[in-house]
């Protein structure tokens, strides 16, 4: 592929629709490849199922071969990134040995050096409470996306539990990472180009279009779609749930939930024991990471052995 002479970022929150726009831009062979390079462990299980340099260890190199790989043939580089993995992005770019250009950067600036005078994309959600109750219903089930289901990747969707201080809980936090990207694109003079989901579905292809035109990117003349494309989520449950939250939503009157804390623990705790699997089947492939599990097996060894 040729080094890319256009960067395309689309920068979004969870469940606005992102993944859509970015089938579709593929469709076009004429905006990249999208896909969410930067993630936390997405970008660690892309490296590692594309053989490509640890994001963690040298991100620079990490960076590197994703823009090599995934340019389109027409020099376009296209990445999504997340409001929350912006300061990811950043830490891990500080953090490798060879990111003394970009010290003193702040994280936009560590963005834009990766990408030099990137076209922009910002993709949000106008239905803050269907977007909410959308995350909690794929944290719940495990199924973020219905690819992983017509792709056998997931079972299908496991019974959810409908609860209000969860689904207010994201509506506050979709709604400040907004305001947050409408900040940082005041703050740095990026003009983006705004796209919102609630529009787009209305005719995804002509949306599509008008993107490209608006960015001074070319029409596609062929459509290469997907095999397998994504469909919608939302269902009766989602249309139940919303109608229920924005009943309750009126009546709420603040205060806590007493049983919130306590689930919230629960759901980090897991999130932390299968992050830790993760990393522990990472370090079995390398040197260090298995004098690390030896060392941690001679120590569970040794607390098991019987006291004289």
């Amino acid at each position: 592929m040729p080094a890319p002479f256009t960067h395309l970022l689309i920068c979004a929150t969870h469940r606005t629709g992102s993944n859509l726009l970015e089938q579709y831009l593929r469709a076009t062979e004429m905006a990249g490849k999208p896909r969410e390079y930067y993630g936390e462990e997405l970008a660690i299980d892309l490296a590692q199922a594309k053989n490509l340099p640890d994001p963690e260890v040298a991100f620079l190199d990490y960076h590197r071969a994703i823009l090599e790989r995934w340019t389109s043939a027409n020099g376009v580089f296209s990445a999504k990134i997340m409001w929350g993995h912006l300061d990811l992005l950043h830490t891990r770019v500080q953090a490798d040995p060879a990111g003394e250009a970009f010290a003193g950067s702040t994280p936009w600036q560590t963005v834009v050096k990766l990408h030099p005078a990137p076209k922009v994309i910002w993709m949000t959600r106008n239905d803050k409470v269907r977007q909410a109750i959308s995350m909690v219903r794929a944290k719940q089930t495990g199924v973020f996306s219905t690819v992983h289901l017509d792709k056998g990747l997931k079972q299908p969707a496991a019974p959810v539990e409908y609860d209000f201080h969860l689904i207010r809980f994201y509506v506050e936090k979709f709604t400040l990472e907004d305001d947050q990207w409408k900040k940082l694109f005041r703050e740095e003079n990026v003009s983006p180009q705004r796209v919102v989901i609630e529009d787009f579905v209305q005719n995804p292809q002509a949306s599509t279009v008008a993107i490209l035109k608006a960015l001074g990117l070319p029409e596609p003349t062929v459509w290469h779609w997907p095999k397998i494309q994504i469909r919608r989520q939302s269902d009766a449950t989602t249309d139940e749930w919303c109608a229920r939250y924005r009943e309750e939503a009126l009546a709420f009157k603040g205060g806590k939930d007493p049983h919130r804390e306590r689930r919230h623990r629960a759901r980090k705790e897991q999130e932390e024991q299968t992050a830790r699997a993760a990393r522990w089947h990472r370090w079995q492939q390398h040197a260090p990471g298995r004098v690390l599990l030896r060392l941690e097996q001679w120590m569970r060894n040794a607390a098991m052995k019987p006291q004289r």
